[in-house]
């Protein structure tokens, strides 16, 4: 059990109101990370995410000052032969000072059952989608162009396989003899059809550790229920209304536009995502850089002989909307990994920035860039579908 610190300085943002981002500071924090993460990782067993914040929270109160955070399960515990956090980092662009804050990363499957979750025909992005040979569910993220026609998408590696215990795993149709099925929805979801089938893996990767970013990603071929549409799965009217559209003007994503890299103009854009559990919402971009540890039961209390494992170059996304009224709602909760993260631009249009991959104990949503995802699945930019 964490204190509640780390939730206390996230509310704080809420109600001083959001300050205009410097990307200056942004990349200062990112770069600072980038030099200092892997001693880090070395040296301080109960470290589990290396973060960086525009606020400094000292004696109980926060205050605007950037600097590198660091979260460990107990602020009081340093163990045997280590040295506390430091208290501030040098890098090659200047000092950072730096925040020890108690909080966690939890990857972002489900296996609950008793929510009800509709066969979708043709699948829509925010499907909820599992391996047919496993209790887990997570989200249907975003459709590619595969060869001759084909239609594919993506999603996490760890939505379909039990792939953290091993560290590093990889799956591919071409090498392994047995064909892993893909059911829709997935068997944590009530589900009155008995041929819920819609697609085969193709390739699965999770590479953590691997720098500059780490990769929890799976490539999926449909076969059945194509989609015609760049349309999301609409859970309730009110959350359209909420993130700005109308059943009159849904939101779509149909451009197949894919962003690498965060840039200034990017960091005021509503976020947009649809997950199988939370269904539609909206939230703003946090950081680039990340890294945060997926802890394993039983295993966070010191070292362990293998470094831990951890995911890398990972974008931050805020807790949930800014909009007055709408403070306490989240952004991701369980269930939702895999689904695309979307910038909303000037003109409407959307574009995919990433894909959620789990939840902090405080809130924000980890994301995997989507150039990474791209690249570990052997995919180009162009490869992602653009519906006419």
């Amino acid at each position: 059990m964490t204190s509640n610190e780390a939730v206390f300085v996230n509310n704080e943002r809420f109600m001083k109101g959001r300050m205009s981002y410097d990307f200056n500071i942004l990349t200062c924090l990112k770069v600072c990370i980038d030099e200092h993460a892997s001693d880090l990782w070395k040296t301080h067993s109960n470290l589990t995410i290396i973060t960086g914040d525009y606020f400094k929270c000292t004696g109980g109160v926060s205050s605007p000052d950037p600097c590198i955070v660091f979260y460990c399960l107990s602020k009081g515990f340093i163990p045997i032969d280590e040295e506390p956090f430091p208290t501030e980092l040098t890098f090659r662009m200047g000092t950072l000072k730096t925040d020890v804050r108690e909080g966690y990363f939890t990857l972002g499957p489900t296996t609950m059952r008793g929510y009800p979750d509709s066969f979708n025909d043709p699948i829509c992005m925010g499907s909820n989608i599992g391996n047919q040979c496993r209790d887990a569910s997570g989200s249907l993220g975003l459709f590619v162009d595969l060869p001759n026609n084909g239609k594919g998408f993506l999603t996490c590696c760890h939505v379909l396989f039990d792939c953290v215990k091993p560290r590093e795993f990889s799956y591919s149709h071409i090498y392994d003899n047995e064909v892993q099925h893909v059911i829709q929805p997935g068997k944590s979801a009530f589900c009155s059809n008995t041929d819920t089938a819609c697609g085969e893996i193709l390739q699965a990767k999770f590479c953590p550790g691997r720098s500059p970013v780490s990769v929890d990603a799976a490539l999926v071929k449909v076969n059945r229920r194509i989609p015609l549409t760049g349309h999301f799965v609409i859970k309730t009217v009110p959350q359209v209304k909420e993130i700005g559209y109308d059943l009159d003007a849904l939101p779509v994503f149909d451009t197949g536009r894919a962003r690498r890299k965060i840039s200034k103009h990017d960091l005021e854009k509503p976020l947009l995502k649809s997950g199988t559990s939370s269904g539609l919402n909206r939230s703003l971009f946090r950081l680039d850089g990340a890294q945060v540890r997926i802890i394993e039961e039983g295993a966070w209390l010191g070292m362990d002989e293998q470094l831990p494992i951890t995911m890398k170059g990972q974008y931050e996304v805020e807790s949930g909307s800014k909009e007055p009224g709408s403070l306490n709602k989240p952004f991701f909760i369980p269930g939702d990994s895999g689904s695309a993260v979307f910038a909303k631009e000037n003109d409407g249009t959307l574009t995919c920035i990433g894909i959620a991959i789990g939840i902090t104990s405080y809130g924000t949503t980890v994301v995997t860039p989507i150039g990474a995802v791209l690249d570990a699945l052997n995919l180009k930019d162009t490869d992602v579908t653009t519906f006419s």
